[in-house]
């Protein structure tokens, strides 16, 4: 496994910056890891560059429809950037809780203070906390389950070692090379761009084996007879 700063000094290297055998200058390593990071913020934007998917276990309360998550909140866990699914254990037995839309929570649900079973969830993504909105309000203290992904952890030092899945070093070195040669007035070498983006696509593909896309909503809420909401069809 590389450290930041042997990916940063590969990356300045294939920029021409550094000759071989050279190490960058601490304010080079610096501002590197300060590009470093910001890269890797960018890519958590996209699902395909976040190769991991966190299942966490927190507590319903009896009559709270809203909680808040993120660092030091309700649900204390690193904020989530999407949450994949979701699910409430009773006993034995799990419910699915299916995602609405802000409009959808705001206006096909008439009767938000109903009591049963969470059967539907809005998560606002705020920032830097995010809140989630249940509905029915649960009835009674639920263990809620939420598979989620997170943003990718930044880099806290120059001689953090990375720890990322096979491929990644190669297309983190080499697309914050793309990144650094502006930084420097450099031409961007086309080869370099065609490592990068090579390494990237490998790292996406290797991501799009382990997950399923559905195209459109599997269950259109508003379409769904409820009781709860005081429509049928």
């Amino acid at each position: 496994m590389a450290t930041a700063r042997d990916l940063i000094t590969r990356a300045l290297k294939a920029c021409r910056v550094l000759a071989p055998g050279e190490n960058p200058s601490a304010s080079e390593a610096a501002d590197a890891l300060m590009i470093l990071n910001m890269m890797l913020s960018s890519w958590s934007t996209d699902n395909l560059n976040v190769f991991a998917q966190t299942l966490e276990s927190f507590s319903l309360v009896s009559n709270v429809s809203s909680y808040t998550i993120g660092t030091g909140q309700t649900f204390n866990t690193v904020k989530p950037i999407a949450i994949q699914t979701m699910y409430v254990r009773s006993g034995s037995i799990d419910y699915t809780v299916k995602e609405i839309s802000d409009r959808d929570y705001a206006n096909e649900i008439s009767m938000k203070s109903i009591t049963g079973v969470p059967y539907c969830y809005n998560f606002n993504n705020n920032y830097p906390s995010s809140v989630i909105k249940f509905y029915p309000v649960p009835d009674r203290n639920y263990q809620l389950f939420i598979l989620s992904e997170k943003a990718l952890t930044s880099i806290a030092s120059l001689d953090t070692v990375i720890s990322f899945p096979e491929g990644w070093e190669l297309a983190i070195a080499y697309n914050l090379a793309v990144m650094l040669f502006p930084e420097y007035q450099q031409a961007v070498d086309p080869a370099i761009v065609k490592i990068a983006d090579d390494a990237k696509m490998g790292i996406r593909r290797a991501i799009n084996r382990n997950r399923k896309f559905v195209f459109g909503d599997d269950e259109d809420f508003r379409q769904t007879d409820n009781i709860y909401a005081g429509w049928f069809r």
